[in-house]
């Protein structure tokens, strides 16, 4: 215990690994401000996420509306992992659905509604995400949880295939793994890493030569 106290002070300090990409308050600053991320209770509420235990059922739909976004979104997380352990908050994790400020909540809460329902509903509103988010971070969270859903991912063909030719190298890669699994051909030994879209990345983030 002695040996980690050193790693959990820089934790409570200045670690942002429990918020999710994409987030407004994701960074150095705005992670600082006055309430924007209670590390401490972030750090606890992703412990209870993480053990699937249908017994805190309760307490993360509590958490589901609670005003820090970061809060929600692993509260939503815990109701993700409960699968039908989480049946009796359906009605939450919809209204979340529609109607949480937070992209990434959003997202997590339709892949739970997916996957405890017909997953039309939830289908299309991560689709509008993957189509019309600013943020490619949020676009690709919302082509993993597509991802996750299986075959109910089907009506989305068109949205994933233009994320598949699109100009992000994450976007590219997970839209042609989702393409082939949904086709039913992706093998191991199937390329989907744009190579191209790599090169032009990293050529983008090289330091122009004096």
């Amino acid at each position: 215990m002695y040996y980690m106290r050193p790693l959990i002070f820089r934790a409570k300090r200045s670690d942002n690994g429990f918020i999710p990409e994409g987030s407004v308050i994701e960074g150095y600053d705005e992670s600082r401000r006055q309430g924007a991320y209670p590390l401490g209770r972030v750090m606890a509420l992703a412990s209870i996420a993480a053990r699937g235990d249908r017994a805190n059922a309760s307490y993360l739909l509590e958490q589901l509306v609670d005003g820090n976004e970061v809060l929600r979104y692993w509260a939503a997380t815990g109701l993700l992992i409960l699968g039908e352990g989480a049946r009796g908050g359906l009605a939450s994790l919809q209204a979340s659905m529609h109607d949480d400020p937070s992209p990434q909540v959003r997202v997590v809460a339709s892949e739970a509604v997916a996957n405890l329902t017909d997953g039309v509903e939830a289908v299309t509103l991560l689709v509008d995400l993957l189509e019309r988010h600013p943020h490619p971070r949020v676009r690709l969270q919302a082509l993993n949880a597509l991802t996750f859903i299986g075959n109910k991912a089907q009506p989305a063909r068109a949205a994933i295939g233009r994320a598949a030719r699109s100009d992000d190298e994450y976007l590219i890669d997970a839209g042609r793994y989702l393409e082939l699994v949904l086709d039913g051909t992706y093998k191991p030994s199937t390329p989907t890493i744009d190579l191209n879209a790599v090169t032009r990345n990293a050529n983008r983030a090289a330091p122009s030569p004096h």
